[in-house]
């Protein structure tokens, strides 16, 4: 990927729920690939949360912390 642009949020949120999409649910066949997994899908939920939150914050014209 050659992106020169910069990205909107919710490019950038579509972008986070690709990859959350491309890990799939199926779990780990050992421990350490499921605990990976399982850590790669809850940040990747979290960054899609915290970035709805600023940016819908951001749109209300409330400054950031």
């Amino acid at each position: 990927m050659a992106d020169k642009d910069p990205l909107e949020d919710m490019a950038a949120y579509d972008r986070l729920h690709a990859a959350l999409d491309a890990l799939g649910k199926a779990p780990g066949a050992t421990i350490h690939g499921n605990t990976a997994l399982e850590a790669a899908r809850r940040s990747l939920r979290m960054l899609q949360l915290g970035l709805l939150v600023a940016s819908d914050k951001a749109a209300k014209g409330q400054s950031e912390p």
